[in-house]
């Protein structure tokens, strides 16, 4: 297996996962009676708090703004992945580069579950998409390396 094939299949996983977190309230706005189906899976990945959660046709979405960013960011590095590859030629970056993509996602969280602030979905969703674009970055080279050498 190449680095095309996990990317691909990276996607696939990355398209599925995303759009489900989509489908939930497209189908809650049309009323299906597979909604809460949808809904319930999810939840086995996120606390689904209504208050850190976007909104879309006026229900909202399967996951927190917070996970929907990792996941959205995932998708999205995972799309400029060949673009990274052709820049950094040998193995994963730095893992300092993921530690650094994670730090204002571990302050935003922190300092709310300290309740020194209260956060807003925007802030979730940026620093979850900063993460998520970063870290599949790391995850893509790393597993490709694993099955390299393997």
């Amino acid at each position: 297996m190449n680095e095309r094939h996990i990317i691909l299949g990276a996607l696939a996983l990355e398209l599925a996962w995303v759009g489900g977190i989509l489908l939930a309230p497209a189908l809650a706005s049309h009323g299906s009676e597979l909604a809460p189906y949808v809904y319930e899976s999810y939840a086995r990945v996120c606390h689904q708090r209504l208050e850190r959660t976007l909104v879309v046709m006026g229900e909202p979405m399967a996951v927190c703004a917070r996970c929907f960013g990792i996941y959205a960011g995932f998708l999205f590095g995972t799309i400029l992945y060949p673009l990274y590859a052709r820049l950094e030629k040998r193995g994963p970056p730095d893992i300092r580069y993921v530690l650094v993509a994670v730090l204002p996602l571990a302050i935003d969280g922190g300092t709310q579950l300290l309740g020194l602030r209260e956060s807003t979905n925007v802030i979730r969703l940026l620093t979850g998409g900063l993460f998520g674009i970063v870290f599949v970055q790391y995850f893509i080279a790393l597993v490709a390396v694993r099955l390299a050498d393997s």
